[in-house]
């Protein structure tokens, strides 16, 4: 972002927003008995993010107070939507910050939309908030372990600009209709 806030000084013309948009909802698709890999749509590694849906397994991290956060969530797809809707507005249209989301939604909400769909109990545990920073300062494998260590402790916040998207951009472009949790859900794993 910092690139093109500098070419905007030298172009004023130049139009600069940041895209933000929580976590993918793909990480949901892999396993998915309905095509797999449009599900993930090109994620390449597989590593379950607080839901297992292989393993119906599910490690929700708590907020500091002990509460169960909200977490966006955006289908990859809908990023090429939103951005290129975008893309259509008319100049000085654009916002600095164009979040959009699929939908925000409390963690064990979506526990719950995976049992309806797939029609069997997930086991959940639920992780308190200390104990994940703990995790990640004894951490020591960068990537994967310690960043989603930071991702969870960060989506524990259940703030806005942290685990939770403002959806700017959702409003600018209503004719873009993003998937939620429980489209997505059944698109790729009812029965």
């Amino acid at each position: 972002m910092g690139a093109c806030l500098s070419a905007q000084k030298d172009h004023p013309e130049l139009e600069v927003a940041g895209f933000h948009i929580g976590l993918f909802m793909n990480y949901l698709g892999f396993g998915a008995p309905h095509n797999e890999e449009e599900a993930v749509h090109g994620i390449a590694f597989e590593w379950p993010v607080i839901w297992d849906m292989k393993n119906m397994r599910a490690k929700i991290p708590l907020s500091p107070e002990g509460n169960i956060p909200r977490l966006s969530l955006t289908e990859i797809g809908d990023v090429g939507r939103f951005t290129a809707a975008a893309c259509l507005l008319p100049k000085g249209e654009w916002k600095k910050e164009f979040n959009f989301v699929g939908e925000t939604i409390r963690m064990d909400e979506v526990v719950k939309l995976i049992e309806n769909v797939r029609g069997k109990k997930m086991d959940v545990i639920y992780r308190p908030y200390e104990q994940i920073v703990q995790e990640e300062a004894k951490e020591t494998v960068e990537w994967p372990n310690k960043f989603w260590l930071q991702a969870e402790i960060v989506h524990a916040l259940d703030q806005p600009g942290q685990g939770v998207v403002e959806p700017v951009h959702n409003y600018l472009v209503p004719q873009v209709t993003p998937l939620t949790v429980e489209e997505y859900l059944k698109k790729f794993w009812s029965p």
